[in-house]
């Protein structure tokens, strides 16, 4: 019982770390600090999960959702906050190759959600539905 307690704390705390983050990212964003912005999610990524934007763009995408799952304190809500800040890396990032790497994985994790929580949800499928019209359009 006590090491469910401790699981669970520490998927809750690294469900408050990937929140705040995304706030985070969102207001060095609004501010035009991209490359704070970026050094943040990497920091953050590499100490929560071992694994970095580097990392992430080598990651190929059938293997996205297994490399992730490696860490024990990854749920289906910290995987939509992975899925939301990746997203938000993408949308900054000036390469298009880059970019769509970036939001296929983005897209992949959200895919793996949509198929495994118990729960619809409407503004996940219009985040996958926009990821998949930009990556059409290349943008």
């Amino acid at each position: 019982m006590e090491q469910q307690d401790y699981l669970k704390k520490q998927i809750d705390q690294l469900g408050q770390v990937l929140a705040q983050l995304l706030g985070d990212i969102l207001g060095l964003k609004n501010q035009g600090k991209k490359s704070e912005c970026i050094s943040l999610v990497d920091k953050t990524l590499e100490n929560e999960l071992d694994i970095n934007l580097s990392g992430l763009k080598e990651i190929p995408k059938d293997k996205i959702i297994a490399t992730l799952q490696k860490g024990e304190n990854v749920n289906i809500e910290n995987l939509d906050r992975l899925a939301e800040i990746i997203h938000a890396v993408a949308v900054e990032e000036q390469d298009i190759e880059l970019k769509n790497k970036y939001l296929e994985h983005s897209l992949t994790i959200l895919e793996y959600i949509e198929q495994n929580d118990t729960t619809y949800s409407i503004t996940r499928h219009q985040r996958m539905t926009n990821i998949k019209n930009n990556i059409k359009l290349g943008q």
